[in-house]
């Protein structure tokens, strides 16, 4: 995997999650990691095709965590489980915020062996991105009424 990119099972600086769309998956780079559901690099999230509108919004989430809070800067100072617990944390705020149930989060922040503390270390962080992602949703769904 290339440095910048991150892989999901559920761009540089700020993404604004609203506009993520499906793109033609880069498919040497999914095959790379079968159980992903999408991965984002720097410029872009790409999500595994096939998946419904449902199935498809918490790796959408997760991604756009990973977009807000592992950025160049941030990502190198944080261990993968921390990046990983703080991704997933972020799509299952998101996904109950909103009505869907995050049924694999907790199997998802296990594998990678996060626990209470790593979660607690990251509240804030997690906190942040989801209120940005839950802002960005509000607004792009207000704007388009």
């Amino acid at each position: 995997m290339a440095q910048g990119e991150h892989r999901s099972g559920s761009g540089s600086g700020r993404s604004d999650p609203s506009q993520a769309k499906r793109r033609a998956p880069d498919n040497a780079a999914l095959k790379a990691a079968p159980p992903a559901r999408g991965w984002f690099s720097l410029s872009k999230i790409v999500l595994q095709p096939g998946q419904s509108p449902a199935e498809e919004f918490a790796p959408l989430a997760h991604e756009c965590a990973q977009a807000l809070l592992h950025g160049q800067d941030r990502r190198s100072a944080r261990i993968k489980r921390a990046r990983e617990t703080e991704a997933e944390a972020v799509a299952f705020v998101v996904c109950e915020a909103i009505g869907i149930k995050a049924q694999n989060s907790a199997d998802y922040i296990h594998l990678y062996s996060g626990d209470q503390e790593t979660l607690a270390e990251s509240f804030e962080p997690v906190q942040r991105a989801s209120s940005e992602i839950l802002t960005s949703i509000i607004s792009s769904t207000t704007s388009s009424k």
